[in-house]
């Protein structure tokens, strides 16, 4: 990246490929959930959403810490906003069938429990500096991009000069 224009394509890139997923599952995979083995929980999210064919459909990312840490592994779903806790790799079909409004399959397999946002512990929050928490995955420096990292260096590129900065 050597101007702001740089900056614009990848968020526009990004915002581009962002637009072609229906669905948005995000896996904690900050500390706490990753000695929960919420790396397995991704993969074999993964692997679900292959088995049934959306992988053109749904986007499964990472994500840093959503926040309530004791609960984990976590997974969200951007689009309905709903936080499920303590996520097994066996109940990857059940939150899969569930993105669609399919009733999971079989009826005993075992279910993730849904946490609200509106819950006490999430609703009295007000994140500043951690406002991206559990929106971003770590691993990828274009999430960071598009919630906004880096336009301070944007800015210095396009509008400033070098005595300014």
């Amino acid at each position: 990246m050597t101007t702001s224009e740089d900056v614009n394509k990848i968020i526009e890139a990004e915002q581009e490929n962002d637009e072609r997923f229906k669905h948005h599952v995000c896996v904690c995979v900050a500390a706490g959930c990753l000695s929960s083995h919420s790396g397995q929980v991704k993969s074999a999210l993964e692997e679900e959403i292959k088995k049934q064919g959306l992988e053109h459909e749904c986007q499964v990312k990472g994500v840093g810490c959503m926040g309530l840490c004791a609960a984990g592994p976590l997974v969200s779903v951007r689009e309905s906003g709903k936080v499920y806790q303590e996520v097994r790799p066996e109940n990857s079909a059940d939150l899969v069938a569930a993105l669609n409004g399919q009733s999971p399959e079989p009826a005993d397999a075992p279910k993730a429990d849904q946490l609200s946002a509106e819950m006490p512990f999430f609703s009295r929050q007000v994140k500043i500096v951690l406002e991206n928490c559990g929106k971003i995955d770590p691993n990828r420096i274009e999430d960071y991009i598009v919630a906004g990292g880096y336009q301070a260096l944007a800015t210095a590129l396009a509008e400033m000069t070098p005595p300014q900065i």
